[in-house]
């Protein structure tokens, strides 16, 4: 199957991307979906790729323009789709394998740098979060795997990671804060999926202390 012309070739600007669960429940399996991937002009420059129960992990690395120092580490988890164990958790949860790797990784010898993290699925403490008391729309309960693997744990431990941002649950796109880790949710962009947000985009600005969120809607 040959992949087919892809939109975001048309815009001169660096894509990373990661998948979600909705994204093989039709003909396409995640192999294909790295093989249209590979076929960017812009693919932004992974490093430490790990591919481990077909999940793609990877790092992103941003330098300040001026001094070239390392300044911020973005970490990217797939999180997969559907548990192999159903009758406990709907949803997979983030594998051992890929918390080792970012145990692994997160020692590298980088600077000290403000990181943030992206997955889909997101992490079972968002299920902590007080619903009167984030920044943004909270319209529907947060629905990650049922099992809690543990990575928000390592994320305290490492002390690096600042902020995740999830998506999945479509009518949320709120900000708040547990145990001084960010939890954030994008925001609802397609049309051909349930959700009563105003569809649009959040827009991330990242600086070497701090990450500031805004909701750009269509």
């Amino acid at each position: 199957m040959g992949i087919p012309p892809i939109i975001l070739n048309e815009f001169d600007i660096p894509v990373a991307i990661t998948y979600g669960n909705h994204d093989t429940e039709g003909q396409y399996n995640r192999q294909y979906l790295r093989d249209a991937e590979a076929k960017l002009n812009n693919l932004a420059n992974k490093h430490h790729s790990y591919l481990v129960d077909d999940r793609e992990n990877y790092t992103l690395e941003i330098f300040d323009s001026e001094t070239d120092r390392l300044v911020n580490v973005i970490y990217v988890w797939n999180s997969g789709d559907y548990s192999n164990w159903s009758k406990i958790s709907k949803y997979a949860a983030i594998g051992r394998h890929q918390i080792n790797w970012y145990a692994k990784t997160s020692n590298q010898p980088f600077n000290k740098t403000f990181d943030i993290g992206f997955l889909h699925i997101p992490l079972a403490e968002y299920l902590a979060v007080n619903k009167e008391q984030v920044v943004g729309s909270y319209n529907e309960k947060p629905c990650p795997a049922t099992i809690n693997s543990g990575l928000f744990h390592e994320l305290l431990v490492k002390d690096k990671v600042k902020a995740i941002f999830a998506g999945h649950d479509h009518d949320n796109n709120f900000a708040s804060e547990y145990f001084g880790i960010q939890l954030n949710y994008g925001n609802v962009t397609g049309y051909n999926a349930y959700g009563r947000l105003a569809r649009g985009v959040l827009a991330i600005d990242l600086y070497n202390d701090k990450v500031e969120r805004r909701i750009i809607k269509f």
